[in-house]
C-alpha cells in the first residue's frame, strides 16, 4: 500500500498544505488513520478520495487528471 504525505496530497490535489492542516484542526476533515514517525499522517488514496471530496467538491481521479494536464475522460 501507498502512502503519502500532507504536502504530496496538498500538491496532488491542487491546494495548501496548511490548508488541508487547518481544516483538520477544526474538524472539518478526518485525519488520516495511519500516522507515521513524529505523529505525520500518512494518507492513502481512499483518504486522498475522501479529501477531495470534502474540500474540492469532485472526485479525486477528476482533480488529479486536471492537475497532471492530461485530459479528463
Amino acid at each position: 500500500m501507498a502512502y503519502y504525505s500532507t504536502s504530496q496530497v496538498a500538491r496532488m490535489l491542487g491546494l495548501n498544505p496548511n490548508g488541508i492542516s487547518r481544516e483538520i484542526w477544526d474538524g472539518w476533515l478526518d485525519p488520516p488513520q495511519q500516522q507515521g514517525p513524529r505523529r505525520v499522517f500518512l494518507w492513502t488514496e481512499k483518504d486522498v478520495h475522501r479529501t477531495s471530496w470534502v474540500l474540492r467538491r469532485r472526485d479525486a481521479d477528476d482533480v488529479l487528471a486536471a492537475n497532471s494536464g492530461r485530459p479528463e475522460a
